[in-house]
């Protein structure tokens, strides 16, 4: 009988090169592999006290150009790194909240890795983002415990905003855009229209 577990070396040499030419194939994938080639060097970057820095423009943390929870679990191969980069982040807004019960290790890694299922379109920034909103109390008060559900009801209380605010940014730049090229023709036509008067 054939292990089912058992690949040839040829076939992990395939699917090595294949990543190494995803990782190159986006701007993202070189940055990463130049800064953050190891998931561990990774959450060094993206570490809890990081947050409050990116998180001044909550803008940028929407629209920048930052890995998804999809995005770093394909990148480094391994389906448990959101996991273990998310488990820091709810470690302290546990410790934060001055609940009398924390999480314990079983709800931080299940609530980990229902984040990373459930939110993988989501943006290590925006995640940040989020978690720096929960511990300022923009989804209530904690009373006894910080606990994995209202964490997920609260993301979900996050994404609806962050499509909200997304769509804004949208229109926004949708109207910078359209205010650009108005006053570049504006510039262009006064200066045909002096071009025009120095030729009388």
């Amino acid at each position: 009988m054939v292990d089912m577990m058992e690949v040839s070396p040829g076939t992990v040499a395939r699917r090595s090169e294949q990543l190494s030419l995803w990782r190159e194939s986006t701007n993202l994938g070189r940055r990463l592999t130049r800064i953050a080639p190891t998931i561990e060097q990774f959450r060094n970057i993206f570490t809890p006290s990081a947050a409050f820095k990116l998180c001044l423009d909550a803008d940028k943390c929407l629209t920048g150009d930052y890995p998804t929870l999809g995005f770093i679990r394909r990148f480094y191969d391994n389906m448990m790194a959101p996991v273990s980069w998310l488990v820091p982040h709810l470690t302290i807004l546990s410790e934060y909240s001055g609940a009398e019960r924390k999480l314990t290790d079983g709800q931080l890694y299940g609530c980990a890795q229902a984040i990373s299922r459930e939110f993988c379109y989501l943006k290590v920034t925006e995640l940040m983002l989020f978690f720096e909103n929960y511990k300022n109390g923009l989804y209530g008060k904690f009373y006894g415990c910080v606990d994995p559900m209202s964490i997920m009801v609260s993301l979900r209380e996050f994404t609806r905003w962050r499509s909200v605010r997304l769509d804004e940014i949208k229109s926004e730049r949708v109207v910078e855009k359209a205010h650009r090229e108005r006053m570049a023709w504006i510039a262009s036509h006064k200066v045909l229209t002096n071009k025009e008067k120095s030729e009388i």
